[in-house]
């Protein structure tokens, strides 16, 4: 429930900064609630890749690297 909650919270600011960024363009809310959804498992793929790719760079700078 969480999730869904975060995706559709994040198509509606998608949607209501289309009026304040010039490059940006959502026809309706089906588009940023697809949009959002496909930001979250971007998020939720990428980022624990990157995080394992970065654990050297972690562990040399003390874990401020990661912060």
């Amino acid at each position: 429930m969480n999730f869904i909650l975060k995706v559709l919270i994040t198509g509606l600011i998608a949607y209501l900064l289309q009026n304040i960024l010039s490059g940006v363009r959502i026809v309706d809310m089906k588009t940023a609630a697809l949009f959002a959804l496909v930001l979250a498992l971007l998020n939720a793929v990428v980022k624990p890749i990157l995080v394992i790719l970065t654990i050297p760079v972690t562990v040399f700078t003390l874990g401020l690297f990661y912060w």
